[in-house]
């Protein structure tokens, strides 16, 4: 006589088969989500980190004075004074000839996991959060110390000034981080 239906062992079995396939996918599944967390953390430091780099870039290429710190975590800078005359190029005002510091005194500075930028006698506003200023990579010359995140370049015959960042966030296993660095020519700087 033939039996219709599976036996007490077949579905048993069939049963520890499905929780061993579900078991794999949802581990899949929880391994891809904290990757995807790490990526997307790593994605908005990078992003952070440019936009702050941008920033400062863009704020100390034209200075007329600059001076670093000895710890390399604060410049202190002026712009060139700036005369009536619009460029018809380029719509910006041009500087005053001979050239001559604007008379404020402006600094980019690291305090407290922030990047602050003050200018005179304003309320310094925030550049950038959650920096480090001891480097954790391993393979880093100043791993485990204080780096310099501002220093004097030289690119060709010209003066720079080398920027670099280090910023971490926390994830559910430990912490991500991100170094950036750029060098900016320094236009007007004698």
């Amino acid at each position: 006589m033939k039996k219709n239906g599976y036996t007490l062992v077949e579905v048993l079995t069939g049963l520890a088969l499905m929780a061993l396939l579900f078991i794999s996918c949802m581990s899949l599944f929880s391994t891809s989500l904290r990757s995807l967390r790490r990526t997307d953390t790593k994605l908005t430091l990078t992003q952070t980190n440019a936009l702050a780099l941008r920033k400062i870039s863009e704020e100390i290429r034209s200075v007329y004075s600059l001076d670093v710190d000895e710890s390399g975590q604060a410049i202190y800078f002026e712009l060139p004074k700036v005369s009536g005359t619009i460029d018809p190029n380029t719509g910006e005002y041009e500087y005053s000839y001979p050239m001559v510091g604007d008379g404020i005194d402006r600094s980019i500075y690291y305090s407290n996991g922030k990047i602050y930028e003050k200018v005179g006698s304003a309320a310094p506003t925030i550049l950038a959060e959650d920096v480090i200023d001891i480097d954790p990579d391993p393979g880093s010359s100043y791993y485990k110390q204080a780096y310099p995140m501002f220093a004097f370049a030289n690119i060709g015959a010209a003066n720079g000034l080398k920027i670099m960042l280090i910023t971490q966030s926390p994830v559910a296993n430990g912490n991500v981080f991100n170094r950036q660095t750029l060098t900016v020519l320094l236009r007007n700087y004698r």
